[in-house]
C-alpha cells in the first residue's frame, strides 16, 4: 500500500509538471530524491519481476522530465533494488553490467549520471550475489571495478572510495569464483589485510575471513580479544569490536572481579603469541608488518 501511494504521488507530481504553475494546485514537481525513494520502496514488493518492471517505468519517467538533470543517485537506487529483488539469480550480473554500460554512455551528455564510487561498489555487489558458472569472467569484472576504486584512494590507508561493504563483496566474489583453494585463501587474506589497514574490518568481513581460513590461521592473524581500533575506524556497516565477532559488553575479557581487563588482554595476547608454532612465525610477522599503523 505504501509503495502504491509513493508511485501515485510521483505520477501526480509528473502530471503537475505538464500544467502551468497556476494550475498545479500546490503539487510540487518531482525531484531526483522523489524517484530515488520510490524505487527503493519497490524492494518491499514480493513480486520481483513486477518490482523491476515498475522501477524501469520510473527510470523512464524521470528521464522524460525536462526540468530534472539525470542523477546517479536514482540509478544507484535501481542497482540496490535489483540486488535485493534478483538475489541469487544469474541475470543479476547482466542487469548490473547493462546498467553500468548505459550510465557510461549517458554520462557523455549528462555528467550528473556518471557512475560514482557507490555505483561501482553496487556492481561488485551484484557480481557477488549472482549465482554464475562463468567464474573467471565474473571475477575479472569485479576485480577490474575494485581496482578502479583502489586507484581513487590517496594511499593504502585511506577509505574515501572504498567501503567495508565493497571489501566484503569483493571477498565474497573471490570466495565464490576462485576455484583453486590455495589461490582463494591467499587472495582473501590479502583483501582482509587491506581492509584492516583502511579501517574497514566489519563484522561481515571478519566472519567471512574466519570461515575461509583455519582456526589456527585465524587466531594467528587477528589474535584473541579486542580488535585494534584502527582496524574498525571507518566501518559503516555492522561492527565487531572483538575477535569473536562480538561488540563485547560488561566484563568482557575479565576472568575475575578486580582483575584489570586491559592487563588481562595484554597478558593473554602474550600467551597466545608464545603458543604459535615457529613455522608460522615468519608469515605472521609479514602480515602484521603489512597492516601496522
Amino acid at each position: 500500500e505504501d509503495v502504491r501511494r509513493a508511485i501515485e504521488l510521483i505520477e501526480r507530481m509528473v502530471d503537475a509538471g505538464t500544467k502551468p504553475a497556476k494550475d498545479r494546485k500546490g503539487v510540487p514537481l518531482p525531484t531526483d530524491q522523489s524517484f530515488e525513494y520510490a524505487i527503493l520502496a519497490l524492494a518491499n514488493i514480493s513480486d520481483a519481476e513486477a518490482a523491476i518492471q515498475e522501477a524501469d517505468k520510473l527510470i523512464q519517467m524521470m528521464e522524460e522530465q525536462e526540468h530534472l538533470e539525470r542523477s546517479i543517485v536514482v540509478y544507484n537506487a535501481y542497482l540496490k533494488l535489483c540486488a535485493k529483488q534478483m538475489f541469487g539469480k544469474a541475470e543479476l550480473y547482466e542487469k548490473a553490467l547493462e546498467t553500468l554500460g548505459r550510465l557510461k554512455e549517458m554520462s557523455k551528455q549528462h555528467t550528473a549520471a556518471s557512475p560514482s564510487s557507490e555505483t561501482l561498489s553496487l556492481v561488485i555487489k551484484s557480481c557477488s550475489l549472482a549465482e554464475r558458472t562463468d567464474h573467471e569472467s565474473v571475477l575479472a569484472t569485479a576485480s577490474n571495478l575494485f581496482d578502479q576504486l583502489v586507484a581513487k584512494e590517496a594511499d593504502e590507508k585511506s577509505a574515501e572510495a572504498l567501503t567495508d561493504g565493497c571489501y566484503y563483496h569483493m571477498m565474497r566474489c573471490v570466495n565464490t569464483h576462485v576455484i583453486d583453494e590455495v589461490e582463494r585463501k591467499d587472495k582473501i587474506e590479502d583483501l582482509f589485510s587491506e581492509a584492516c589497514q583502511r579501517g574497514l574490518c566489519s563484522n561481515s568481513i571478519l566472519t567471512l575471513f574466519r570461515n575461509a581460513v583455519s582456526e589456527e590461521d585465524y587466531i594467528l592473524t587477528v589474535g584473541k580479544g579486542r580488535l585494534a581500533d584502527s582496524w574498525v575506524a571507518n566501518v559503516t556497516g555492522p561492527k565487531a569490536l572483538y575477535t569473536d565477532g562480538s561488540k563485547g559488553g560488561a566484563g568482557k575479557n575479565a576472568r575475575r572481579h578486580g582483575k584489570s581487563t586491559s592487563d588481562w588482554a595484554k597478558n593473554q595476547k602474550l600467551k597466545d603469541s608464545q603458543r604459535v608454532a615457529s613455522k608460522e612465525a615468519k608469515r605472521a610477522k609479514k602480515f602484521f608488518k603489512k597492516i601496522k599503523n
